[in-house]
């Protein structure tokens, strides 16, 4: 076999290849526990999102912003998440208690790893985070569970921004939509909200 046809065989065979893959699936790298339809027919609407928990000992972690991108997708789920400051204002040494705000379910993501080495150079974060929906009448059950691990890299969009806290601002709304993607929508019916 000569050169020349060996080398169009193989770019055929990588082209071929190449346009065979598939987009990656949002939500992919989110494992659930629990069974979503446990969240599903409690169906809250009214969520209190608790205060980031941070076991990733990162003093870059951008806790506030984090939690303003969660607040966002939740939003995007269809549920109504009720105010930071309102949450905040029943925060009890630096916890929440849920029912508080006689909220019907209260979201806690804790941030495993928030890993920023490859930031500065590289626009890369790599995070391991847990988010659970629990039910206030019961805090101890979840309604619903999942936990992202990921590499994330911006380098390719970093140009897109100008500023360094916008490129943040993208990137926790990012990471935060990756992992509630997988989570349950909730169904609402017209007139007829569930208590």
């Amino acid at each position: 076999m000569s050169l020349r046809i060996l080398v169009s065989l193989l770019s055929f065979v990588s082209l071929a290849t190449a346009c065979n893959s598939l987009p990656k699936r949002p939500g992919e790298s989110v494992t659930t526990t629990g069974k979503a339809s446990t969240l599903e027919q409690k169906s809250p609407i009214e969520v209190a999102l608790a205060p980031i928990v941070d076991a990733s000992g990162n003093t870059a972690l951008p806790a506030g912003e984090l939690r303003r991108a969660f607040q966002g997708a939740l939003v995007k789920r269809h549920y109504s998440p009720i105010a930071l400051d309102l949450v905040d204002s029943k925060v009890v040494k630096a916890a929440y208690h849920p029912g508080a705000l006689e909220e019907q379910a209260v979201l806690v993501i804790e941030v495993q790893r928030w890993d920023t080495h490859l930031w500065d150079t590289r626009d890369v974060i790599e995070v391991t985070i847990r988010a659970r929906m629990l039910d206030p009448e019961n805090p101890s059950g979840e309604l619903w569970s999942g936990v992202l691990e990921k590499r994330f890299d911006f380098g390719e969009i970093h140009d897109q921004f100008t500023t360094e806290s916008a490129l943040t601002r993208y990137a926790c709304e990012k990471i935060s939509n990756e992992l509630l993607e997988v989570m349950p929508a909730r169904q609402a019916t017209p007139g007829h909200a569930k208590p």
